[in-house]
């Protein structure tokens, strides 16, 4: 194993290595990326989630009065 300018080479294999290090990163990049996102619309600390939650609800329950209401006299 040679270490020549931050190049890692090990019998050829340097493009592997690096092949496999992108996939690494990027694939912890999307990682955190995906956390973020996932805490930012699921936490209660953000206000906004709650807006749209209250204004689906109510949708719902107009959805289900409008198919019901034939049924109901």
């Amino acid at each position: 194993m040679i270490v020549n300018n931050s190049i890692l080479r090990f019998s050829g294999l340097t493009r592997q290595f690096m092949e496999l290090f992108f996939c690494v990163a990027i694939g912890l990049w999307a990682g955190l990326v995906i956390g973020f996102v996932t805490e930012y619309y699921t936490s209660n600390a953000y206000r906004f989630i709650f807006e749209i939650e209250k204004y689906w609800t109510l949708f719902l329950l107009l959805e289900s009065k409008v198919k019901m209401g034939p049924l109901i006299k």
